[in-house]
């Protein structure tokens, strides 16, 4: 028994002063001028910021060298030590290194801009044909919990989001109130999703 809550935005970032790109479209030219020697951080093999690098990239068609790191922070801090050249990394770490201009967010993978972040452009205002996957965070169950528990549990949460100041410290992490039935989770075809567009675009790299 599952439930989808919240959902999480993700952002490209480059250090304010290391390199001559301010947009998408600034990037994939770089990129393409030097090939071979853009890198990008994630959190590690096979994350979720791992796997929207390299679906961008083929949506782009683009090959950034990937670095992985023990976790985001980790990435961030490479970043601003000038290791790494961008960094995929959630909004949430993000946020305050681009609120206090350490870091300039270049795009939201998302189809729409976020509302505490409205000057990061959505990814599909450069690239329409990308389809950004939905990374979400919910609450699960052991497998067999009674109906009658698991909808209790679902309207508890719900109302709990619905609070004020929950919603506002879930849209101050850089989330998204989703909410939603039990029903409406697509858990078992997510990681189906995610393997089958990475794995074509990780292939589709590797001969660019």
């Amino acid at each position: 028994s599952r439930r989808r809550h919240t959902r999480s935005f993700h952002v490209t970032g480059v250090p304010t002063c290391a390199l001559p790109i301010c947009s998408v479209k600034e990037l994939v030219d770089y990129v393409k001028k030097n090939p071979g020697k853009v890198t990008f951080g994630s959190a590690g093999v096979g994350s979720s910021v791992h796997m929207m690098g390299e679906l961008f990239g083929h949506a782009a068609g683009i090959k950034m060298t990937h670095i992985p790191f023990k976790g985001g922070g980790n990435g961030i801090t490479d970043l601003l030590g000038g290791h790494v050249s961008i960094v995929m990394s959630s909004l949430a770490a993000a946020g305050p290194l681009i609120n206090s201009g350490k870091l300039r967010a270049l795009v939201a993978f998302d189809n729409q801009r976020y509302p505490t972040f409205p000057q990061v452009p959505a990814v599909t205002e450069d690239l329409p044909q990308f389809d950004p996957p939905v990374i979400w965070y919910g609450l699960a169950g052991p497998a067999g919990l009674p109906q009658p528990i698991t909808e209790q549990l679902n309207r508890e949460a719900q109302k709990a989001m619905a609070t004020p100041d929950l919603k506002k410290e879930i849209i101050a992490g850089a989330y998204k109130v989703i909410g939603g039935s039990p029903r409406e989770t697509t858990v078992r075809s997510l990681p189906v999703f995610w393997s089958s567009r990475a794995m074509k675009a990780a292939s589709t790299c590797s001969r660019c």
